[in-house]
């Protein structure tokens, strides 16, 4: 079964007339866990904006099947199938944030945010298939091992002039962006002829 357990949320408050403000929260269960964290400010003319988290996923898996293949003819079994699997799934997250805003006159603001995001994580399965015919020659028995691995991260930044003006929803802005996305994924497998189960 899932579950999620041992909630934990933390709001900081400091200084209340200086505008500053946070928080803290962290889960956890059978599946993933995780932490994250904001911090805020605002005085004045001048605002900043923060937060942050990263958690791990841990997934196990397994799976059996079987299967007969019948004579349609006489109805009797020709063949039987039967396959093993297990699965690891784990991995890695974090993320980020910054932002920072300053209204230098009326009706002129600025502001600068940044963010980055980023995952890794392996898959690990390992599977028995074991295949039995009436006809010797489709038989098969072999062990196969598979890794897989990915990753990728993310970047973006972000930088915003806008003029309001004192005409209710009228204003402009010039917006410039920078963005960057990596990302990386394969797999290879190892198969085993006449084998159960994979070498150690």
């Amino acid at each position: 079964g899932e579950g999620t357990a041992g909630i934990i949320n933390i709001v900081l408050k400091k200084g209340v007339d200086q505008g500053l403000n946070g928080r803290v929260g962290a889960g956890t269960g059978n599946r993933n866990s995780s932490v994250d964290a904001s911090l805020n400010f605002r005085k004045g003319k001048v605002g900043f904006t923060s937060s942050g988290g990263t958690g791990r996923w841990y997934n196990p898996g397994a799976d059996n099947r079987s299967r007969s293949g019948f004579d349609p003819a006489t109805g009797l079994i020709v063949s039987q199938l039967e396959q093993r699997s297990t699965l690891q799934n784990d991995g890695g997250w974090v993320y980020g944030s910054l932002g920072l805003d300053y209204d230098p006159a009326a009706h002129h603001s600025l502001s600068l945010a940044g963010s980055l995001n980023g995952y890794k994580g392996t898959t690990d399965q390992n599977l028995s298939n074991r295949f039995v015919a009436t006809d010797a020659t489709k038989n098969q028995l072999f062990a196969r091992t598979t890794r897989n691995r990915f990753s990728a991260l993310n970047s973006e930044l972000t930088g915003t002039y806008t003029r309001t003006f004192a005409q209710a929803r009228r204003e402009w802005s010039v917006l410039g962006q920078y963005a960057t996305n990596s990302g990386t994924s394969g797999y290879d497998f190892d198969q085993y002829k006449g084998r159960p189960v994979p070498l150690a």
